[in-house]
Formats: C-alpha cells, structure tokens, sequence
C-alpha cells in the first residue's frame, strides 16, 4: 500500500517528507479554487503565479502560496490537489530559481498533482499564468532527475541568473523510520516566452 506523501523542500536544501493527515503546514493562500479577485494580489510589480498548467501530462492546477514550516523547510500546500510556490523566493519571470512543489499522492488521493512529473521531457512547455493575466511559458531543459532527499542541488532558490523554473516532488522508497520517500524527482525548466499583460 503507498504511504502518504508530503512534499518539503528546505531553504537550499531537500528535507525530509512525510507526516500524519491534517498536519500544521498552512499556508497564506488557502482556498482551492480561490479567484483572482480574492487571492493575494502582486505587491511590488511581481507576477503573482495563480495556476499551473503542463499539458504534456494533461495538468492544471491551483498555485498556493507556500512560505516555510517551522522546521524552516518550504511548506507544502494546505490542499493536495494544489501546488505550493515559494513566495518569499523569487516569482515566476524574475531573475533567478522560482521554486514549484507538488504531492506525489496523498491520503485517499492515489494520484497527486506531480504524479506524472517524471514523464517530462525535454522541450516539453509548462505555463504559469498571474494573478494579472500574464502567463510565462518555461521550457523543459532536460528529462527530470532523481536525487537523495537531504541534498543540496546546485542553484536551488537561486535569486541570481536568467528566469528559471524548478518543480518537485518525492520519489524513490518510502521510509517508514524516516517518515520520508528516500529521493526527490526534480525537474528544471528555462523561461521561452512571456504573454499577456507584460508582453
């Protein structure tokens, strides 16, 4: 039987995941089907990331906003059928790493968003549209890579370099002493495009 998922990805590192059903990761944007009107508006000209559409896997989903636990790792989304951006990291389109996370599975919830997520390929596109209408479009630049759940990939939540996405999820074994799956499926995807009310 697969063990519930939790994705937590700490502040330039990958943490452990795992944890009991209704724990205290909440986050600021909580709603899962929040409108443009009642979710956070953008402060300071950023580009507030409202869904996240990859087609190449048939996935839209709901972009919470996620901050840090109060082990200081990236919070997961209060709603498994969401995906959790990094707020206090960079925004989709600006300069540097805006970081993505998303449930594997979940309790009664076989498939989370990012179940797919290592099916990408290189050149496929993933879509993050604003708050503002804007969507930016990153392309994928190389099939998705595995790595051990404690590590630290290089350029994670970078603030520094041309525009860039990473999403990720868990993957590998699940641990039960741990309470983690022992690796994270990371994917990296550059900005190609940029439409709508920035263009």
């Amino acid at each position: 039987m697969k063990r519930p998922l939790v994705i937590l990805t700490a502040f330039l590192a990958l943490a452990a995941c795992g944890g009991e059903s209704g724990n205290a990761h909440k986050v600021a944007q909580n709603s899962s089907n929040p409108t443009p009107a009642a979710a956070s508006s953008p402060s300071s000209g950023r580009h507030i990331p409202f869904t996240l559409t990859i087609k190449a896997i048939g996935l839209t989903a709901i972009v919470e906003q996620v901050g840090r636990d109060k082990y200081g790792n990236m919070a997961i989304p209060a709603n498994p059928k969401d995906v959790g951006w990094y707020a206090p990291g960079v925004a989709p389109g600006e300069n540097g790493d805006a970081v993505i996370d998303g449930h594997l599975d979940w309790y009664n919830m076989p498939q989370g968003p990012f179940y797919h997520l290592s099916e990408l390929k290189t050149g496929d596109q993933i879509e993050v549209q604003a708050l503002d209408g804007t969507v930016f479009v990153f392309t994928v630049v190389a099939p998705g890579s595995t790595v051990p759940y404690n590590s630290k990939p290089a350029g994670l939540f970078s603030t520094t370099g041309k525009p860039r996405l990473t999403l990720i999820t868990c993957a590998g074994d699940w641990n039960a002493q741990k309470q983690t799956y022992t690796k994270r499926e990371i994917v990296n995807a550059v900005l190609t495009a940029t439409h709508g009310a920035s263009s």
